[in-house]
């Protein structure tokens, strides 16, 4: 199983902060999916698909944003799944984890 320990080194408890040393520009990059999902997603409900999802920071970044869209979170790091878990438990009846690969079928 993949373990984002294991790959990158850093250990879930950190990766919030390590990804931005990881990724430069990492929360511009946030604001900018937001600002495509803007003027891609309708008005109203629906469904956004966050593949690679790690800790669920994009997908809370996402839902204060557009407070009608459900999440579906994928990830192959159950660890991961769980920190994303516990951020998003505030607004859990609009969240669905599912632990899976890019390989897998993506769902419908």
């Amino acid at each position: 199983s993949h373990s984002v320990e294991r790959h990158l080194e850093v250990a879930p408890e950190i990766y919030d902060l390590e990804i931005r040393r990881l990724v430069p520009g990492y929360d511009a990059m946030l604001a900018e999916v937001v600002a495509a999902l803007r003027e891609h997603l309708p008005d109203g409900p629906c469904t956004v698909l966050d593949l690679g999802a790690g800790t669920g920071a994009l997908a809370q970044h996402v839902a204060g944003h557009f407070p009608r869209a459900r999440l579906l979170l994928l990830d192959a790091d159950p660890a991961m799944l769980d920190k994303a878990r516990l951020r998003l438990g505030t607004i859990e009846e609009r969240v669905t984890l599912r632990h899976g690969s890019f390989s897998d079928p993506l769902p419908s």
